[in-house]
């Protein structure tokens, strides 16, 4: 006689239970293995599901909690790492994942843009080129990990397009920047005080390398100019008058870095706006070495170019020489049949060993993004980071605002300069920043000027 099915042994649902069963205990101990006694990884869970709620709730909160806090997360990701297959990841890999999740679900919101969505900018170099890079590089899986780097940057520069309707709007979306400052800068006089930077007499504060706090503070010491000269809305008595002296300590560490491209990208963003409208600008300017002669150490990195801080065991050659070096022979190593796409995505680290004589036992990148991305990317990735370029400098100077897109357009101007004499695509939690800032200044000539639009004062030449 048959049971009721009431009253039948549950089979199924007995397996289905012990394999869940299962799974979480081989979860839980694989979790509490990779935990260990590292209060950071403790902190990682209960982190990931505050984030899960926020990005359930508040999308936005959660981009400008990320923006705020981006600056200062590298100790706290590295940190953080473990090896998986023999790969290196941890929570910044998490975190880019999430803005990329971020850009999708942002994108899905504009479906009623009057014009084309803001990606289509960066596809020629992104998903062409660049993808192809990834799937013909001779290190697939770092290349892969870099495609989903320069995604994230994509990402970085369209989430503002869904947001930004008004000239109030952008100005409270780049003060983000700004407000993400405070605590890089707390970080640099911790340093100071204990007389480390990490990078020997260069200061680093919360980044990786000093170069790339460097390019950070000069994205920040623009913006603050933005802030005080090109605003819609004119900032407080009280800000106004901060502003100036956080700009002077500003400058302060950004000479303490040593970075002499940082240098000339400030000088040439000061520069312009100096000579078309405060002529004052330009006094401050010829000044300003006088003052950084009296820093330790200044004059010498100022004034001998044989100083170099790269590969001191195998480089014979003064800093720009060496770059010259390996640019030369780069370029002269590459066969006529790879100009068109290049050896992939990381290929130049890859073979510089092989074609650089000074490489020694290192992998030496191209310290300049225009060889690197002729080498890897090929005239297709060239020409299509020039159009991007060119899209973004148009958009830019088409701006009503003569101040604001000065500065701006200055600062574009100054990334491409930088780019002349630095690794800058591997600088993730800059390019954040900086293509941030780019993504809300464009996306307000998506929008043109509406009813919150205020014109920005033009301050006369003086």
């Amino acid at each position: 006689m048959r049971l009721p099915l009431a009253l039948r042994p549950p089979q199924t649902s007995a397996v289905f239970l012990t394999l869940a069963c299962a799974t979480l205990g081989g979860l839980t101990a694989a979790y509490v293995g990779w935990v260990g006694d590292s209060p950071l990884r403790i902190a990682f869970l209960p982190l990931a599901v505050v984030l899960a709620i926020m990005l359930a709730v508040d999308r936005r909160g959660l981009f400008f909690v990320i923006m705020l806090f981006r600056a200062v997360g590298d100790p706290v990701f590295d940190a953080g790492k473990f090896d998986l297959g023999g790969a290196s990841i941890g929570m910044g890999a998490a975190l880019n994942a999430l803005i990329l999740l971020l850009a999708v679900l942002f994108l899905a919101e504009a479906t009623q843009s009057r014009q084309s969505p803001p990606l289509a900018r960066w596809s020629p170099l992104l998903l062409l080129p660049a993808l192809a890079g990834a799937v013909h590089s001779p290190e697939p899986a770092s290349a892969l990990r870099t495609f989903l780097v320069l995604l994230s940057y994509g990402a970085a520069f369209v989430i503002p397009f869904v947001s930004v309707r008004s000239a109030a709007e952008r100005d409270r979306w780049l003060d983000i920047v700004l407000w993400s400052s405070p605590l890089p800068v707390l970080y640099a006089c911790v340093d100071l005080a204990q007389g480390w930077g990490g990078e020997g007499f260069r200061l680093k504060s919360s980044f990786s390398h000093p170069n790339i706090f460097a390019f950070y503070l000069v994205l920040v010491l623009s913006l603050c100019l933005y802030r005080l000269k090109a605003a819609a809305v004119a900032p407080s008595a009280v800000l106004g008058r901060i502003l100036p002296f956080y700009m002077l300590f500003l400058l302060t560490l950004l000479a303490l870095t040593q970075t002499r491209s940082a240098w000339l990208a400030a000088l040439l963003v000061f520069g312009i706006y100096g000579l078309r409208f405060e002529r004052r600008f330009l006094l401050y300017l010829l000044l300003l070495p006088c003052a950084l002669l009296l820093l330790p150490g200044m004059a010498e990195r100022i004034l001998d170019l044989s100083a170099t801080s790269v590969y001191d065991p195998y480089a014979k050659l003064n800093s720009f020489a060496w770059r010259q070096e390996i640019w030369k022979s780069g370029l002269a190593w590459m066969s006529l049949s790879h100009l068109p796409l290049g050896y992939g995505l990381n290929a130049f680290t890859h073979y510089s060993p092989t074609f650089f004589p000074l490489a020694g036992n290192t992998n030496p990148g191209a310290h300049n993004v225009y060889v690197q991305m002729l080498f890897e990317t090929g005239l297709a990735g060239l020409a299509a980071a020039a159009w991007l370029f060119y899209r973004l400098i148009r958009r830019l100077v088409r701006s009503n605002e003569a101040v604001g897109a000065t500065l701006l357009v200055s600062l574009a101007a100054a990334y491409l300069l930088v780019c002349a004499s630095d690794n800058m695509i591997d600088y993730l939690s800059f390019n954040w920043y900086f293509w941030f800032a780019m993504g809300v200044a464009c996306a307000l000539g998506r929008t043109g000027t509406g009813e919150n639009h205020e014109q920005s004062h033009e301050p006369a030449n003086r």
